[in-house]
């Protein structure tokens, strides 16, 4: 998908501006499977598998503090961490304040869950999951690294994650 493609969001400072066209051209050649886990826009997240199957799968989360952000921002990561063997699924996940929480907890949640269920078939292994994010996207990854109440629910084993990095902005 493309940024155009996404409903308006609030204008980024100058400084914020640089650093995302920036992140988007470092992003331009990576190719990715793009894939929707809910009905807006924004729950969809894009797969980069790893050259060789049955690795280890990173689930990363955009910053943004809670009300701009596309997964787009976070593509940049991919080459390195193919190239590491890790498989790498950038999320996006619905905005404030539209979307009050927890509506981005719960679509973490979901996300986390379609990955779980469809790596998979994409090369990854369903029981290596890591989480990650940065700023909003880091503290969405820390809940759910956290909180224990939510794996049962959606219909995941309780140890399905096997680590947490937030980044902080």
């Amino acid at each position: 998908m493309k940024i155009e493609d996404y409903p308006p969001q609030d204008p980024l400072s100058e400084i914020g501006k640089l650093y995302h066209a920036r992140v988007l051209e470092l992003a331009r050649n990576t190719a990715a499977e793009e894939c929707s886990y809910g009905n807006d826009p924004y729950q969809a997240v894009a797969v980069f598998a790893a050259p060789e199957p049955n690795g280890n799968v990173l689930v990363f989360g955009h910053g943004g503090g809670w009300t701009t952000g596309y997964k787009e921002w976070m593509e940049f990561m991919a080459p390195a961490l193919n190239a590491a063997g890790i498989t790498f699924v950038s999320i996006g996940y619905r905005l404030a304040p539209e979307h009050v929480f927890p509506a981005g907890f719960e679509d973490w949640v979901s996300a986390v869950t379609w990955v779980h269920g469809n790596i998979a078939e994409r090369g990854g292994n369903p029981d290596r999951i890591f989480l990650g994010g940065h700023s909003a996207g880091g503290h969405y990854a820390s809940l759910l690294g956290v909180r224990r109440d939510w794996q049962e629910a959606a219909g995941l084993p309780r140890d399905v994650l096997r680590g947490c990095l937030p980044v902080s902005g």
